[in-house]
């Protein structure tokens, strides 16, 4: 009895610490480990991280009036360099596509790079919305977001980012005629 009691405790502990890799992305590692301690070449889920790309970035501001000219400057960094597809999206949907193929760098330097002396590329990348339709009018009021998608292997991982348009009505200027000063009634 104690055997077949020590048999399932094992196996479930075995399933149990399976899950919890599996979960955690932990195998490949366990996998690579055992490969490598028998001198194997092969590599299990080599590729580079997916969070590590495209990259995050903000709009500075977050909110703004493009009725007054204003525009939003997204900032951004990538891992690596990339052609994208920039898209304009209102809750969730692509409206307006602003850039079928841009050009932005990425700041990966290769480890071989790095032997060799080179130093790492600190590169900031910028987009600028104005916030105005194809017949450059202004926007309507709302939250917005500019989807930029790799056109390579990283098209599964696009950078996005929410922007708010708040259109403030021009105010028009009142100007009263020169006249006679309604309580004194001396000339201004």
């Amino acid at each position: 009895m104690r055997k077949i009691i020590g048999k399932q405790w094992w196996i479930k502990v075995l399933a149990v610490a399976l899950a919890i890799a599996l979960n955690m992305g932990a195998l490949d590692g366990i996998v690579n480990g055992i490969l490598a301690g028998l001198n194997a070449t092969a590599r299990v889920n080599s590729t580079q991280p997916a969070y590590a790309d495209p990259g995050d970035g903000s709009f500075s501001p977050t909110v703004f009036d493009p009725n007054h000219d204003e525009t939003s400057t997204l900032t951004f960094r990538f891992d690596y360099d990339h052609n994208v597809r920039i898209d304009l999206l209102k809750g969730g949907q692509v409206i307006k596509t602003l850039d079928d193929e841009a050009f932005y760098r990425g700041d990966y330097t290769s480890p071989e790079s790095k032997m060799a002396g080179q130093e790492s590329r600190d590169i900031t990348n910028h987009y600028t919305w104005d916030g105005k339709d194809n017949n450059g009018e202004p926007m309507d009021d709302g939250m917005y977001s500019i989807k930029m998608t790799p056109l390579d292997e990283w098209s599964e991982y696009p950078l996005i980012a929410d922007v708010r348009v708040r259109n403030i009505p021009h105010t028009p200027v009142i100007r009263k005629p020169p006249g006679k000063h309604p309580v004194s009634g001396r000339s201004h």
